[in-house]
């Protein structure tokens, strides 16, 4: 009797010690902020962002379509910015149409504001600061100021970045960027 009496002792203490150290490591767990995820979710969220921005298409006229892709009205930009020569879409034409002031306006104007319209309501309204940058790597060396700048100057404590996104163009190469805050 008393050997059976010891030996339930025994489980007991064996039982209370392994839910202990089951407590404990969930107390661990549970604790311990899962900065590796929250990196991973910035650095996705950054690069599968910048990828769909360059990809989407906004209202402007290239003299058959109604919609042009923002990578397409960057390198008109640049194209601007390089050889101070026309654009090869009318963006006013459009803005006309539905019934929006007519402003004065150079591409790279319209084309940061386009980017501004489809960032806000994603990045801004999840309460994420960014910085984004398009700039373009010429023949004879990278310009003196980027093409395009939106968001924070600078990003305080962790950011992440979607990498650069090259792209090869007529005037050179149009490098964007966009880092998100953390």
């Amino acid at each position: 009797m008393k050997r059976g009496q010891m030996e339930m002792a025994g489980l007991v203490i064996i039982v209370i010690l392994i839910t202990l150290g089951m407590l404990f490591a969930l107390l661990f767990f549970v604790k311990k902020e899962p900065t590796e995820k929250k990196i991973f979710v910035r650095k996705g969220l950054a690069y599968s962002t910048m990828g769909t921005l360059l990809k989407t298409s906004v209202p402007c006229h290239d003299g058959e379509t109604t919609s042009v892709k923002m990578v397409d009205l960057l390198e008109d930009c640049a194209r601007l910015d390089q050889f101070h020569g026309g654009t090869l879409y009318q963006c006013q034409e459009i803005r006309k149409m539905e019934g929006l002031p007519d402003t004065e306006e150079t591409i790279c104007t319209y084309t940061q504001q386009e980017m501004k319209k489809l960032l806000d309501p994603t990045l801004t309204a999840w309460q994420r600061d960014y910085h984004l940058t398009v700039e373009l790597l010429s023949v004879g060396g990278p310009i003196d100021h980027p093409l395009i700048t939106l968001g924070v100057d600078q990003c305080p404590g962790e950011q992440d970045s979607s990498g650069v996104f090259p792209e090869q163009t007529d005037v050179g190469i149009l490098q964007s960027q966009l880092v998100i805050c953390g």
